[in-house]
């Protein structure tokens, strides 16, 4: 009985590290290169599901329906799923607030949050951090839009980096960093 428990608990222990190091590798940077059109963004069938989420209405907070697409940047829009349970989500949302004010609407890029949560903790997790930027309400089956754009764990934070034109030209899972925010902005110069 002894000896099962401990290889059960040596299993357990195995799975969880590969969980941990599988997750740890989707915070890689995105490269600072020129975005241009990925593969994604040129395949019909996604393309259609994402422009099917780009003009849904989506409440937001105050209870006003709006598209994300009605909220798009000049150049460059980053839309980030998150929830107020998503620690690496609170952890990203003051730096999106702060590179907004310093530097996104001056190069073009906005930022368009959509949370997979409750109105009321959405509202009180504003509030609290003085988020500045769009946030708009969706259901947990948004996430299974992700999923079509390589997010198969439907895992939170997922951001999309869509151009003027609304093509999805990058996809992120896990945190966005300040390196990766100054390059879409580069980009959109």
């Amino acid at each position: 009985m002894r000896q099962t428990i401990l290889i059960a608990l040596a299993g357990a222990l195995a799975l969880g590290g590969g969980a941990f190091l599988a997750m740890k590798g989707t915070d890689a940077p995105l490269p600072a290169a020129q975005f241009a059109p990925s593969a994604f963004a040129k395949d019909s069938e996604k393309s259609a599901i994402f422009s099917a989420f780009w003009q849904q209405k989506l409440e937001d907070p105050a209870g006003t329906a709006r598209s994300i697409a009605s909220i798009k940047g000049q150049k460059f829009t980053v839309v980030n799923l998150w929830a107020t349970w998503c620690t690496p989500c609170r952890e990203e949302m003051p730096e999106f607030i702060a590179f907004r004010n310093e530097i996104g609407l001056k190069s073009g890029v906005e930022f368009v949050g959509v949370a997979i949560d409750r109105k009321e903790p959405v509202a009180k997790f504003m509030k609290e951090i003085g988020v500045t930027y769009p946030v708009l309400l969706a259901e947990i089956s948004a996430l299974e839009l992700t999923k079509s754009f390589g997010n198969e764990r439907q895992a939170l934070p997922f951001s999309f980096v869509v151009d003027a034109s609304g093509n999805v030209v990058k996809t992120k899972l896990g945190k966005l960093t300040r390196d990766e925010l100054l390059a879409i902005a580069r980009n959109a110069q």
